[in-house]
């Protein structure tokens, strides 16, 4: 089932903020349906039916409308999703946990679709006055620089042009191939090569543009 959640520079964490021990007291079934917590229909799923109880009581037409309005994120097979929903046993009996969880939870979600909204309109800004630097047609037209990078390499190159004044200036800065370094980082993927400890962090890592 893929990840719907919008792409950008970051994006929030549930692990970051609640840990998955807090789902795993009562309703750990979820972190097994879905490929990730942080996933934008978890947290629409949390939204509605935040404890088993609650999702179990649903009839499965309605289960079945929710799953399938999103193509992307929907599960490979929804009826078998539902069945794993109907014969699934509670972690817990004790109504005091699952409420006060299912309280946390859902104020959580909450937090987490704002903070999100907030990061996708950071995004948007920072897109626009990227595009408007006179460097985005030149760092743009390096092979794996996409408008996440983008911002990260010219921030790190900065104004102060006399300290590169040729492109193995640049190169020693870096300690090697920079844009394919960067591009490598940010998709996860390892383009060969080592990473030598004396080479900027800025390169190394991305300069922190948040």
């Amino acid at each position: 089932m893929a990840d719907a959640s919008p792409v950008g520079s970051a994006s929030p964490k549930w692990e970051s903020s609640a840990k998955p021990g807090r789902l795993k007291s009562y309703f750990p079934q979820i972190l097994k349906w879905f490929p990730s917590a942080d996933s934008a229909l978890a947290w629409r799923f949390l939204e509605r039916w935040p404890d088993l109880q609650s999702v179990q009581q649903v009839s499965r037409q309605r289960l079945k409308t929710f799953l399938t309005r999103d193509a992307r994120s929907c599960p490979p097979d929804v009826d078998q999703f539902i069945n794993q929903i109907r014969e699934a046993i509670p972690a817990t009996q004790d109504r005091a946990v699952v409420n006060s969880s299912t309280i946390f939870v859902q104020g959580l979600v909450s937090e987490l679709h704002l903070l999100r909204t907030t990061i996708q309109n950071y995004d948007k800004q920072i897109e626009a006055v990227v595009r408007q630097h006179p460097d985005f047609p030149i760092v743009t037209s390096f092979p794996g620089i996409g408008k996440a990078l983008a911002p990260r390499l010219i921030a790190a190159l900065g104004t102060q042009r006399e300290r590169f004044p040729d492109a193995s200036s640049i190169q020693s800065y870096r300690a090697s191939r920079p844009c394919a370094k960067l591009a490598a980082s940010a998709n996860g993927s390892t383009l060969g090569g080592h990473v030598r400890s004396s080479s900027s962090r800025r390169f190394r890592n991305g300069p922190s543009i948040r």
